[in-house]
């Protein structure tokens, strides 16, 4: 009897196993990089991330560090698909942070490689980037981890970005902008101020059939209305959704115009809700893929 039930326990368990590995993701065929490639690849994107390198990608409109067709997504924002697009929200958002009077978005300075690993075309990194806020007088470290995949020519094909205690991060530099309310509140401060910044932008360039307000009265009595935005939601309804546009408005006022104005352009939206938009899949290509599911 012992034998019998020791055969159909390991019975079970190869069986198990077996099923285990055809549950496995398959994946569809890649280039096989050297770790010293994904690294020297790696870098490579962080170097030009870093200011004023971005505004140079961020001119040549699609940079050649990104494929055609690369997917994207930052778990504060959005997901966001085509190498235009992927320009100007990875390079150009931040080197317009540039010659703001006041900014929730930092200038990257310099950057250390926390955690690096990599095999085939895939790589997880862990980057703590120096953010630098003029107006406050302050270099704040921020902690992005990312998983990314290359395509055969190099070029990322897909990125999944996290931003680590972003939330305690955005606590810190209100209380820093507490120096500049004095008395006020800051939280009003700070929301004065990005008013200013949006509504200049839109003055500027959103006109003729891309106008968004009748007014710059107009413009702030609407953005005075909608919330400041916790962290998590700068891709929603919120002040802070429409800072990170603005700063893309200048490359083509005719896709972002819409994204601070007052419908917010299906990017600065209350459109989502967090088990739908947690569980859905994006990405389409090998390595990202969550194409399987297990349970205990």
């Amino acid at each position: 009897m012992f034998l019998v039930i020791w055969f159909l326990a390991i019975t079970a368990a190869a069986a198990a196993a077996a099923a285990g590995a055809a549950a496995f993701p398959q994946h569809h065929h890649t280039t096989k990089f050297p770790v010293h490639e994904l690294y020297k690849m790696t870098t490579d994107f962080w170097d030009a991330f870093m200011y004023p390198n971005n505004c140079l990608q961020a001119k040549s409109i699609n940079s050649t560090l990104l494929a055609e067709d690369v997917q994207g997504r930052i778990d504060i924002t959005r997901t966001f698909v085509g190498q235009e697009l992927n320009t100007e929200y990875l390079f150009g958002l931040f080197c317009n942070a540039v010659g703001s009077e006041f900014s929730i978005v930092g200038i990257p300075t310099s950057y250390t490689v926390e955690e690096f690993v990599g095999s085939g075309n895939l790589v997880s990194v862990t980057v703590t980037v120096s953010m630098n806020y003029p107006a406050l007088a302050w270099i704040s470290p921020v902690q992005i981890t990312t998983f990314i995949t290359f395509d055969q020519r190099g070029r990322i094909s897909q990125y999944d970005a996290v931003f680590k205690w972003l939330d305690w991060q955005f606590a810190t530099l209100l209380q820093k902008a507490q120096a500049l309310a004095g008395n006020s509140s800051v939280v009003e401060l700070v929301e004065n101020l990005l008013i200013q910044e949006i509504c200049s932008v839109a003055s500027q360039y959103c006109i003729g059939d891309l106008q968004q307000y009748s007014s710059t009265s107009d413009c702030s009595t609407f953005l005075s209305s909608i919330r400041l935005g916790e962290v998590w939601e700068l891709g929603m309804n919120t002040l802070t959704c429409r800072v990170v546009h603005r700063n893309m408005v200048p490359y083509r006022p005719d896709v972002h115009c819409a994204h601070i104005g007052k419908s917010g352009g299906g990017y600065c939206t209350d459109d989502r809700l967090y088990d739908k938009y947690v569980s859905q899949p994006f990405f389409t290509m090998s390595s990202l893929i969550r194409n399987s599911s297990h349970h205990g």
